[in-house]
């Protein structure tokens, strides 16, 4: 389920994910459908996900009045099919929002989210930021002496997504190929295209110690990758980059703990925070000693202690 539909969340919230996901993807791909004014949306369950209610959050922006125009949009399921939240129902014919409900009803909502305008090219779906961080790893630079790739592991797709506009090649006949070739003949260990024993040498006497992070060098780190997204954001006049300049680590994780924002995705990206928002192993020091600072100083400030 949750690679279709995201979790129960607020109307904002749903924005928001929007929002930082719009961010993330190909700058040409995200101007083509800004500038065409399409709407980019998502799916979220609801309070009434039992009764079969089903949400669409969308954005898109209108050039000619230079702001978004957000919507939600509700359905609701029955044993007839989807349908209008505001048309009549009878309680005891509604299907509960379930993967195998929606999968036994694709083809309805299919047809109800292509007459809404709802492009399947335009779904950001939760896999969707996997997918961008297995496409960076897929190509090395350019003059890498290793023409190596690694293969990225598959994720489990789900059942609306964009899976049906990317068909996945059939490696069944090469792969069989393949194990022919080794039965008859082993295959060759390409010796010569490794680099020799100088090389090596001479790259770990290179060597140097990683620097040490302090606070000060953390806090530049951070707001290096902050002021740089705030100056390259488009839209920077339709958000709120209300972190203020020179604010303290324990502010920072602060900030980032209150929902998934680019402050957020600035502190996963530099190896503090996992995706939760929680402390990462291998966090530096000064930023695990402003985590547990945090901890105390909210655990305080909690009704009830003292």
């Amino acid at each position: 389920m949750s690679f279709d539909i995201y979790e129960r969340m607020s109307s904002d919230d749903a924005q928001e994910e929007l929002s930082e996901n719009i961010d993330k993807l190909d700058t040409g791909e995200r101007n083509t459908k800004l500038s065409m004014g399409e709407n980019l949306w998502l799916l979220r369950l609801s309070s009434e996900s039992q009764k079969g209610v089903l949400v669409i959050e969308s954005r898109r922006f209108i050039y000619s009045q230079d702001k978004w125009e957000r919507s939600t949009v509700a359905l609701r399921l029955t044993n007839s099919g989807w349908q209008d939240y505001e048309t009549s129902y009878n309680p005891n014919d509604v299907l509960p929002i379930t993967k195998e409900n929606v999968n036994a009803h694709l083809t309805g909502l299919k047809d109800i989210l292509q007459a809404k305008k709802f492009y399947p090219n335009n779904m950001i779906y939760p896999e969707l930021k996997w997918e961008l961080r297995n496409k960076e790893m897929e190509a090395l630079p350019d003059g890498h002496r290793f023409k190596v790739i690694l293969p990225c592991p598959e994720t489990d797709k789900g059942i609306l997504r964009r899976s049906e506009l990317m068909q996945k090649k059939d490696m069944s006949a090469d792969q069989s190929g393949l194990q022919r070739n080794r039965k008859e003949k082993p295959l060759p260990v390409m010796i010569s295209s490794l680099p020799d024993f100088g090389y090596y040498k001479s790259a770990l006497q290179n060597l140097k110690p990683a620097p040490e992070h302090t606070t000060e060098s953390c806090k530049k780190d951070f707001f290096d990758q902050y002021n740089e997204r705030k100056r390259t954001d488009y839209f920077k006049g339709l958000r709120n980059y209300n972190l203020p300049d020179g604010a303290d680590l324990e502010k920072i994780l602060s900030h980032a703990q209150e929902k998934n924002n680019r402050t957020r995705s600035i502190c996963i990206k530099l190896g503090w925070l996992d995706e939760s928002g929680q402390l990462n192993k291998g966090a530096p020091k000064c930023v695990e000693k402003a985590f547990e600072d945090m901890k105390t100083h909210q655990s305080m400030n909690v009704p009830g202690n003292s």
